[in-house]
């Protein structure tokens, strides 16, 4: 006996049609998706590319340890240099803080002032 391709196929009714449909249904959404992401990542890889070139320029490097270690290097010398900043005020502070209390001495002590 011989089996034609149309005696291979399962009986087609609406229960499977229904299923073929949801199924073309579920392939479309998944293509949509396919798409958008391939949109997203050509975008990410754009800007990624477009950071590393201006990495490269403004830091002579896009390695991303490089970067890091610059920036470490940096927020440490911004914090000595808060550090020396703060130290200078509280001097300023401190000898102004002195300079009050001298002239306010200097008032108690003067026999001109009537008082």
């Amino acid at each position: 006996m011989y089996y034609t391709m149309t005696d291979l196929r399962p009986p087609c009714d609406e229960t499977t049609q229904e299923s073929i449909e949801a199924l073309h249904q579920r392939f479309q959404s998944l293509q949509k998706k396919h798409i958008e992401t391939k949109v997203r990542l050509d975008d990410a890889q754009n800007r990624l590319d477009s950071l590393k070139e201006r990495a490269r320029e403004e830091y002579n490097t896009d390695e991303v340890a490089e970067l890091q270690a610059m920036l470490a290097e940096r927020r440490a010398e911004n914090e000595r240099l808060r550090v020396a900043y703060q130290n200078h005020l509280d001097t300023i502070d401190a000898k102004l803080a002195q300079i009050e209390r001298d002239y306010a001495e200097t008032l108690d002590n003067d026999p001109t002032e009537d008082g």
